[in-house]
């Protein structure tokens, strides 16, 4: 009962925060009317797996991460960053079902993303979303990120495909092992990057590691990372992680969540928010 009564001032914040969207007026009545379709009459083509949001067709896995993937990458704006050009370059890794990459479309329609997921399942979906919608400047790569390449072993939960869980480590979901192909992220670095979206559920570290040492980390201006805290619950690398951002001159925002009550060891998913301090980005 409680429930329902919440409903209509959730729906009032909601679409609040949708008129709020840096994007165009006409899109964001779309995407007003998209919210109600999805979270109140939970509208979805079942058949196809396919709904209607941000003004485009999305393939889906699941209707919750569907619905998950919607409300952190638009409603919260996780990846909202202001471009100096109106066509900047993005790294788009951890893509899942492309949700991120109709939110960059929606923000800088002339973008050009690189997208990288691993997953058979999401990259399919990902696929589809791109071609449906015939997104422009969007290559997408079914690799999974890490500091080597050829092929490594990915897990994955059975009973949710698409799971944003899935990860190069087993300690995250270890139910299904399969290897997939993984390459460096700094071979697809050769100009200045304006974003880049990391978010691959622990290999995080690897990658960061991998743009310093080849040195392309100075092409990039501005990030929001994903990192993974307590994957495995006795190690603490947080510190080693943020003195690489700033060893590489960036500065950076935090925002993460504590469970209570305190346990030790606690998984935690901290949110980092780079950007380049002082002189301009190497061009």
């Amino acid at each position: 009962m409680i429930r329902f009564l919440r409903q209509p001032i959730e729906l009032k914040r909601a679409l609040g925060t949708i008129w709020a969207f840096p994007f165009p007026a006409e899109l964001r009545r779309e995407m007003c009317k998209e919210y109600v379709h999805l979270f109140t009459l939970g509208w979805v083509d079942k058949s196809r797996k396919t709904a209607r949001l941000a003004g485009k067709e999305v393939s889906y896995c699941t209707v919750e991460t569907l619905k998950y993937l919607f409300y952190e990458i638009f409603m919260r704006q996780s990846y909202y960053f202001k471009a100096h050009r109106e066509d900047p370059v993005i790294l788009d890794c951890g893509s899942n079902i492309g949700m991120s990459v109709l939110y960059f479309k929606s923000l800088y329609p002339k973008a050009r993303i690189t997208a990288f997921e691993p997953q058979p399942t999401a990259f399919h979906c990902l696929q589809e979303t791109i071609q449906r919608n015939q997104l422009a400047d969007v290559t997408a790569h079914a690799k999974a990120l890490a500091n080597e390449t050829g092929e490594i072993a990915f897990y994955t939960k059975d009973e949710s495909p698409g799971s944003l869980l899935a990860s190069r480590m087993k300690e995250r979901t270890s139910e299904r092992c399969q290897m997939v192909s993984a390459t460096k992220l700094s071979e697809y670095i050769t100009g200045p990057v304006d974003f880049m979206k990391l978010d691959i559920e622990g290999g995080e570290q690897d990658v960061l590691i991998d743009l310093v040492e080849s040195g392309k980390i100075q092409f990039i201006e501005q990030m929001a990372i994903e990192y993974h805290h307590h994957i495995i619950p006795e190690q603490d690398t947080l510190t080693s992680f943020l003195s690489l951002l700033e060893s590489s001159g960036f500065g950076y925002q935090i925002e993460g969540k504590l469970q209570r009550p305190f346990r030790r060891g606690h998984f935690q998913d901290v949110c980092i928010y780079a950007y380049r301090k002082g002189e301009a980005r190497t061009a």
